[in-house]
């Protein structure tokens, strides 16, 4: 699971244009926190929280960060 996290982490792959506010909420959401909890946890609106996660999958072009996420995992495991 460390390995994921720094995988995540690491500004230098392919989000790297993300803002260190969308990588952070992009985390929170892979390790499948709800937009509520995620909102709740940063202190700030649930609709500030999905306009972020919607620029997320845009940036990155992809529907589902869940997806991203299982696609790295795989990475990982090989």
């Amino acid at each position: 699971m460390e390995e994921l996290r720094r995988l995540l982490d690491d500004p230098s792959r392919e989000d790297k244009d993300l803002s260190k506010r969308e990588r952070e909420v992009a985390n929170l959401l892979a390790f499948d926190y709800t937009l509520v909890e995620v909102a709740k946890r940063l202190g700030v609106a649930l609709g500030t929280v999905a306009s972020v996660a919607a620029r997320i999958k845009r940036k990155l072009g992809v529907k589902s960060l869940t997806r991203l996420l299982l696609e790295r995992i795989k990475k990982i495991v090989g």
